[in-house]
C-alpha cells in the first residue's frame, strides 16, 4: 500500500492523523505500508512503478477543482485531470482511494486505469478523513471487498461519505480462508 499526499498547508489539514489512523488500522496485518508525503504530481506514476502498491491512498488539499501539491517550497495548484493523466504513467493498483474533497472528476479520470476507485463526492473535515480510513482499512485488512469497506464510514453523514466507482467486490487482501 502506498499513501501519498500532496500539500496539506492551505487548508491547515491533518493528514498525519488520518495517516495514523491507516497504520493503526492495519498494524495487526500483514500489509505494507509505503509513505511519501509532500508527493509532487510527477513523482506519483514513479512511486507506483517502484512500489507497485495494490492501494493507492493519494490525500491532499483541494479548492476549486485542483488538488495542492508543495513544490519547490510553494503550494501548486495541480488540476484533477493533469493528476490522472500522471497517475496513468504508472502501473495501476488495485484500489485507488483519493481522500481529497470533491474529487469525482478524478475518480472519472482514472476509472479505466484502476479497477476500482474511492471517492469523496463533496467536502469533509479531518475527522471525518480519519473516522473513514480507520472503518475502511480495518474491513479491508479483514479480507472484505471495497464495497463493504466504503460503507465502513457509517459516522460520516449520507450525504458526505465516499463514494465507488469499479469492481464492488474486489477484495485485494484475501484472508486465509479465502
Amino acid at each position: 500500500m502506498l499513501i501519498a499526499t500532496g500539500d496539506a498547508q492551505p487548508g491547515n489539514n491533518r493528514l498525519d492523523h488520518e495517516i495514523s489512523a491507516i497504520r493503526q488500522a492495519l498494524e495487526l496485518s500483514t500489509i505494507h505500508v509505503v509513505e511519501r508525503s509532500c508527493a509532487a504530481p510527477s513523482e506519483l506514476a514513479g512511486f507506483l512503478t517502484t512500489e507497485r502498491p495494490t492501494i493507492l491512498h493519494l490525500a491532499a488539499h483541494t479548492a476549486h477543482g485542483a488538488l495542492a501539491f508543495r513544490l519547490d517550497g510553494y503550494t501548486h495548484w495541480v488540476d484533477q485531470e493533469d493528476i490522472g493523466q500522471a497517475l496513468r504513467h504508472g502501473p495501476p493498483p488495485r484500489i485507488a482511494v483519493l481522500n481529497s474533497c470533491a474529487t469525482y472528476k478524478l475518480a472519472i479520470e482514472i476509472a479505466e486505469w484502476c479497477p476500482a476507485v474511492v471517492y469523496w463526492p463533496n467536502t469533509f473535515d479531518d475527522d471525518q478523513a480519519r473516522i473513514f480510513s480507520d472503518g475502511f482499512y480495518r474491513t479491508l485488512a479483514r479480507g472484505l471487498p471495497v464495497s463493504v469497506a466504503t460503507a465502513a464510514g457509517h459516522h460520516i453523514p449520507p450525504d458526505s461519505r465516499p463514494r465507488m466507482i469499479g469492481e464492488p467486490d474486489l477484495a485485494p487482501f484475501p484472508t486465509d480462508h479465502d
